[in-house]
């Protein structure tokens, strides 16, 4: 048996074990209570007036452009016991992304290849990028934990990349500051909108559930984002394991102590925000347990007409697809 195959299964068991015990922790994590007013989100994306720059008194005026974004996390195909399988749950995603109709989505916790190509399955019209590594030293040929969704026919990718939430961000396979826990990557891209030429950054990620490697992540996310916000937009989202009240969060609201760049949650500058059920029976949800977000950062006069969270269920145990929800947002820049 080749050493490859041996540590892919070794990581397999390995990965199995730490999913299994954040999965535990996420399930309290977006408990809900709160407003449940339903916003109707629009079938496609809408461009505010033309997306071309316009003159105006000698100056060039550029028309904002709007997007929605998605950020969710799945839960891994053997992970949610007492979950739907992952072959009915492939399907409860697929009516949840017909239903928002997202530009972009950054997806947490798919775990290979094969899982991810049925994952991809349910977005037609949608390329994606994740980490692969076909080197010798590689600990697996792939690693999608952190993977970006987007309609092929609405942006053009113009570089991408990926670092490591770690002490050494640039070494591939570099875990974090915990004793135990497994790699965790931010992967991000250069986009370029077809129709209006307009460049942005985007960036998915999943921050580890063990202490201190949240508060330890948030700066690094600072670091590495600011060059990208200062040159153009930047939407960062993920599951960062970070409740509002946290201090990961709280870096990443307000800078550290040598920096004040910060993001700027879409939540906050939002016009309105609601949550969406399939079923009669009113959802409850109480953002402020909420550890998924959608970030904007930089000076680029962001607006947002709506926010959304997904609470559908599905099966016979009445249950959503994963132990987290999908946020989905309209952002304008």
């Amino acid at each position: 048996m080749s050493t490859k195959l041996i540590n892919a299964i070794t990581l397999l068991l390995l990965v199995f074990v730490v999913f299994t015990a954040c999965g535990a922790e996420d399930d309290t994590a977006d408990e809900t209570d709160g407003d449940t007013d339903v916003a109707e989100s629009d079938s496609e994306s809408e461009i505010d007036g033309d997306a071309e720059a316009s003159e105006d008194d000698g100056e060039t005026t550029l028309v904002p452009i709007s997007l929605k974004i998605m950020t969710y996390n799945v839960m891994c195909i053997f992970c949610g016991e007492g979950y739907d399988g992952w072959t009915d749950r492939l399907e409860y995603f697929k009516d949840i992304f017909q239903r928002h109709d997202p530009d972009i989505l950054g997806i947490q916790e798919l775990f290979a290849e094969s899982d991810t190509n049925d994952f991809h399955a349910t977005l037609p019209g949608y390329d994606v990028l994740y980490f692969k590594d076909d080197s010798d030293e590689a600990l697996l040929s792939e690693y999608p934990d952190a993977a970006i969704f987007y309609r092929n026919s609405m942006f053009e990718v113009v570089e991408n990349g990926y670092y490591w939430l770690s002490e050494t961000p640039d070494v591939p396979w570099s875990g974090g500051w915990a004793e135990s826990n497994l790699w965790r990557i931010v992967a991000w891209a250069h986009f370029r909108h077809i129709d209006s030429g307009r460049e942005f950054y985007f960036a998915s990620t999943h921050f580890d559930n063990n202490i201190p490697n949240q508060e330890n992540s948030a700066p690094l996310a600072l670091a590495k984002s600011q060059p990208w916000a200062e040159a153009m937009p930047l939407i960062f989202v993920g599951d960062f394991n970070s409740k509002p009240d946290s201090i990961a969060y709280n870096i990443l609201a307000n800078g550290t102590d040598e920096s004040d760049f910060h993001f700027v949650n879409t939540f906050d500058f939002t016009t309105e925000w609601s949550a969406y059920s399939n079923v009669e029976e009113e959802p409850a949800y109480d953002p402020s347990h909420r550890i998924d977000h959608i970030w904007a950062a930089g000076d680029h006069n962001y607006t947002s007409r709506y926010w959304i969270v997904d609470v559908s269920v599905y099966g016979d145990n009445s249950l959503p697809p994963s132990d987290h929800y999908p946020m989905v947002a309209e952002i304008s820049f």
